[in-house]
């Protein structure tokens, strides 16, 4: 009898911890995975307003960037021509998380002026 329980001791002392390693490691694999997927959700940055959007006349205006993080905002407007953003008006930007993956988009919206 003391044998099995000698043999039981020694099963449970080897199975306990490799369970609980396990447990630490599925946990962090979970973590590390709910952290990569929450990166690649996209945001929504919102400039009310931006002294140059356009080559208009009053070349000021609102603009809505799609993109990951800023550093893609950065990225994305180094095509577009009129669009500048100065560090100033990085303070003021709005931004949203979206829900959905969506493709990175810009939309400009030019200031009407006065005519």
């Amino acid at each position: 009898m003391i044998e099995k329980i000698r043999y039981v001791l020694i099963f449970f002392s080897i199975v306990i911890p490799i369970s609980f390693y396990v447990a630490i490691w599925i946990q962090k694999k979970h973590d590390e995975s709910y952290t990569q997927k929450r990166e690649l959700k996209m945001k929504m940055f919102v400039f009310q307003y931006l002294e140059q959007v356009s080559e208009n006349f009053h070349a000021g205006g609102g603009l809505i960037v799609i993109a990951k993080d800023e550093e893609h905002v950065k990225e994305l407007i180094l095509n577009e021509e009129f669009i500048e953003i100065k560090d100033a008006e990085w303070k003021d930007v709005v931004v949203y998380e979206l829900k959905n993956e969506e493709k990175p988009r810009i939309f400009v919206f030019p200031d009407a002026g006065c005519c």
